[in-house]
C-alpha cells in the first residue's frame, strides 16, 4: 500500500489531485493532461474535483428542466427521423403561442430552472419571429428565474442573434448523423 501511495503522490495524477484539493482553477493544459489518453479509473480525482466545484456553485440541489416540443413540423427529410417531412404517419401539430406560454407559466410555478423549446426544423423567418415573440412574452412571465434553451435546427447567424436578443440563454443544435 505504501508503494502504491508513493507512486500515486509522484504521478501526474497525484500532483493534479493535490491541486484539486485547493481552490485554484486548472489551466487548459492541466485539464487536457487530466482527460488525456488513459484509463477511466485514473479520472477519479478529476471527477471528484468537478463534483466539488459543482457543489460549491450550486449546492446539493436538483434543478428541474422541461422540454416543450411545440411543433413536429419539419422541413428536413432525414431518413431515420419519425417527424421527417415525407413521413406519412405522424399526426402533425403546432402549439399556439398561448398554449406554449401557459405551459411555461406552469413550469415556472413548479420551479423549473430551465425550459427547452424544441421543434422540427423549420428555419423560416416567420418561425423565428414567432419563437422570438414567444420568448419575449415568456421573459415577462418568468424574469430571469428560468433559463431558455432553444432547439429549432439550423438557422442563419442573424436568426440566432435575433433569438438571443429575444431572451434565449442557450441553443442546442442537434448533430444526429453525418455523411463525411
Amino acid at each position: 500500500l505504501s508503494a502504491l501511495t508513493s507512486h500515486f503522490q509522484s504521478s501526474t495524477l497525484g500532483a493534479l489531485s493535490r491541486q484539486f484539493s485547493t481552490q485554484m482553477p486548472l489551466s487548459r493544459s492541466e485539464i487536457l493532461k487530466c482527460i488525456g489518453d488513459k484509463p477511466i479509473s485514473e479520472d477519479k480525482a478529476l471527477f471528484e474535483r468537478a463534483n466539488d466545484v459543482t457543489k460549491s456553485v450550486y449546492g446539493n440541489k436538483v434543478f428541474l428542466r422541461g422540454i416543450i416540443e411545440f411543433s413536429n413540423h419539419c422541413a428536413k427529410n432525414c431518413n431515420y427521423c419519425g417527424i421527417r417531412r415525407d413521413h406519412p404517419d405522424p399526426e402533425r401539430y403546432e402549439m399556439s403561442q398561448d398554449d406554449i406560454l401557459e405551459t411555461i407559466k406552469w413550469a415556472h410555478e413548479k420551479r423549473y430552472a430551465g425550459i427547452l423549446l424544441q421543434s422540427g426544423e423549420v428555419g423560416t423567418q416567420d418561425r423565428v419571429d414567432f419563437v422570438a415573440d414567444t420568448l419575449k412574452k415568456a421573459r415577462k412571465l418568468t424574469g430571469d428565474k428560468v433559463r431558455y434553451i432553444l432547439s429549432l435546427g439550423e438557422l442563419t447567424d442573424d436568426q440566432y442573434y435575433q433569438l438571443l436578443q429575444a431572451g434565449a440563454d442557450r441553443y442546442l443544435l442537434r448533430m444526429e448523423t453525418s455523411n463525411p
